[in-house]
């Protein structure tokens, strides 16, 4: 199993790689106005640590692409995101409070 810094760890390198590869293709693009889609990515990379992490965690309800791309790293999360189903928020604000969530759900099927 990922340890917590570890998860930590992988979880703040995409994002922060993200950002640079956001970076570098709006500025190549300023160059290069012709160009669509920008001149590399790493989605590959991305998919495979996602695909990891998923299987590492069992993560069936798909939750960490839920906080990576729906909730734009915890940043949109709110009260209202999402709860369990006897209506107990569910609070994945960040990378720390989601690995918990994903231990605990893991361990209980009523998530």
């Amino acid at each position: 199993m990922i340890t917590k810094n570890n998860f930590i760890m992988l979880m703040d390198a995409m994002k922060e790689q993200r950002a640079i590869d956001e970076k570098a293709t709006e500025s190549l693009q300023d160059i290069f106005e012709d160009v669509i889609g920008g001149f590399y990515n790493n989605e590959t990379l991305f998919s495979a640590i996602e695909l990891f992490l998923m299987n590492e965690f069992d993560d069936i309800g798909e939750w960490i692409l839920y906080y990576i791309y729906d909730l734009n790293w915890g940043i949109f999360w709110t009260k209202d995101t999402c709860s369990e189903k006897d209506g107990t928020v569910i609070d994945i604000s960040t990378t720390d409070k989601l690995y918990d969530f994903l231990i605990k759900s893991m361990n209980d099927e009523s998530i």
